[in-house]
Order: C-alpha cells, then structure tokens, then sequence
C-alpha cells in the first residue's frame, strides 16, 4: 500500500492501526503519524483522509473492516445491541462481539469511502 502522496516523510509503514476493544481484531490498516507536521499541514491531511488518535499516537486510516467484510469473514450478524436513543453499541458476528464505529452496519458507506479512498 503506497503512503499518501505529499505525506512521505511522515509517515510510518503500512500495518494495522485499530483494535477492537471487545474482541481485539483489527479493523483499521493505514499508517503512524511518526513525525511531527506543521498545523496547516496536519489539517490538509485531515481533510484529504481519515485519521484516528488513540492517545498519543495517530494513524492515517486506509482500510477498514465493514459491516460487508465482517459477515463474510466471521458470519452473519446474529445481534446488534443499540442505546436508548438508537446509538450503535455493539454487534456479534458469529461469536466475536465487535464494537468499532466501522462494524456498525449503518456506517457501511463511510466504510466503503475509506477502502475506495485509500486504494
């Protein structure tokens, strides 16, 4: 996977960069923010891609596992837990319990504009 062009420099390698917090799989691949940029720059990259900070260090997501990707690798949703207010919490699929933004069926086009974006 090739870096994002203008953002060599500071840049680590492609590999995985989330985890879910339920059942420890990946579901973000992209690359680690390692060298300090200039705010200007750092918003340009904002807005050209998608980042993720897990404290202190962030990445530069390209791909991420999706509602579609997890039915296909861990089988179909069996239950989808939601808030009061609707908000997703979680969903199993098979027998791993996910939590990720990006599992959540209703964030399947986000899911794909990232994967479309980064390839």
């Amino acid at each position: 996977m090739q870096k994002p062009e203008g953002y060599e420099e500071y840049l680590g390698p492609f590999g995985e960069c989330l985890f879910d917090s339920k059942c420890g799989e990946c579901v973000a691949w992209g690359f680690e923010i390692v060298k300090r940029m200039d705010e200007e720059l750092f918003k340009k990259l904002k807005q050209e891609h998608t980042l993720e900070c897990r404290y202190p260090t962030w990445y530069v997501i390209v791909k991420v596992l999706g509602h579609n990707e997890a039915v296909e690798k861990y089988g179909p949703a069996s239950l989808v837990m939601r808030g009061p207010r609707g908000g997703f919490k979680w969903i199993m699929f098979g027998v791993k319990k996910f939590s990720s933004k990006f599992v959540d069926p209703d964030k399947q086009a986000l899911v794909d504009e990232i994967n479309q974006h980064g390839s």
